[in-house]
């Protein structure tokens, strides 16, 4: 091999291992300390689990704007803990935590994964764990924990179990993310530590007034003062104030509404067009740019019932 040929590839493998050694920590729930000292309910107190409202499908833990020491518990129960809702007469209950981010600055590439560091499990009942990212699941089956009943005092030494899920850069999207860590069978979990790790030019999104969860087309039309449209669907979840939603597609503005307390789903009807073709769509949050990207509406009149143009989830 010529010199300079092995010199543009040794330079070229070197270059290669240094974008990948760029990754960095995006965000991080708790210290991987040993201990759950910082998350709430600490150092015992799981058993006001449900009197502070955890557990809910519909309650969050918003990267950058919720506070571990109030909105995440240092313990997550299964169905088999009494303490955790399950009642002979009110049937087994599954615990969740909904972990949402967005982000701003998407790599084209890039490795991500995501670590939950468990300090401990219950020892006798084995949990059934159960993570979903954005509608993608992995399940995961215990080993007996350390048997010190360590969710007495979240500062004892447990036995860890560390998952680590590689992510494929196509699952992360530019806008809202969402994970969801739940225990679907046998009883409790605790956290030491839940990360995300991702490319370092990766960026988080800023959020004060809404979470923006999703865009997409929606697979059936709505009918309007014009005729029959596709709408865009704008999953949205209110954080403070009563911030103006203005949704544009080619420059033109389809939609606008005040947006108040809970979330939603709008349809913004998307005008009819003679054939199918790439759209660049705005949302706007008080004249403000929050997202923007491209559709592509289908007007071919069979998508089945007519619907509302405003969906609240409760």
């Amino acid at each position: 091999m010529k010199p300079f040929i092995a010199f543009f590839l040794l330079a070229g493998f070197i270059s290669l291992q240094s974008c990948k050694s760029k990754n960095k920590i995006i965000w991080q729930i708790g210290n991987a300390d040993n201990s759950s000292a910082e998350f709430s309910l600490a150092p015992n107190e799981y058993k006001r689990f449900l009197e502070k409202d955890f557990g809910w499908e519909d309650r969050f833990f918003l990267v950058g704007q919720s506070e571990i020491k109030s909105d995440f518990p240092y313990v997550l129960p299964g169905p088999s803990d009494e303490w955790g809702g399950t009642w002979s007469t009110a049937g087994w209950r599954s615990h969740s935590i909904n972990i949402l981010f967005g982000i701003e600055k998407l790599p084209k590439n890039g490795e991500w994964k995501l670590i939950v560091d468990l300090l401990d499990n219950n020892s006798e009942k084995l949990p059934v764990f159960k993570i979903i990212i954005n509608g993608k699941s992995w399940k995961y089956e215990f080993p007996e924990g350390s048997g010190n009943n360590s969710i007495e005092d979240s500062t004892s030494s447990g036995k860890e179990f560390l998952i680590e899920i590689p992510i494929d850069n196509k699952l992360i999207k530019a806008g809202g993310n969402e994970i969801t860590l739940a225990t679907i069978q046998g009883s409790w979990v605790m956290f030491d530590q839940v990360r995300l790790e991702g490319p370092g030019n990766a960026r988080l999104m800023d959020n004060t007034e809404v979470f923006l969860r999703n865009v997409q087309a929606a697979n059936y039309e709505i009918e309007t003062p014009s005729g029959k449209a596709q709408p865009l669907l704008i999953d949205i979840e209110h954080l403070s104030g009563k911030p103006k939603l203005n949704i544009l597609l080619d420059g033109n503005e389809i939609f606008a509404e005040t947006i108040e307390t809970g979330r939603y789903i709008f349809e913004a009807p998307m005008p009819a067009v003679a054939t199918s073709t790439k759209s660049k769509y705005e949302i706007r949050i008080d004249g403000k740019k929050l997202q923007s990207g491209k559709i592509v509406p289908h007007y071919t009149g069979k998508y089945g019932p007519k619907k509302n143009n405003l969906m609240k989830m409760h």
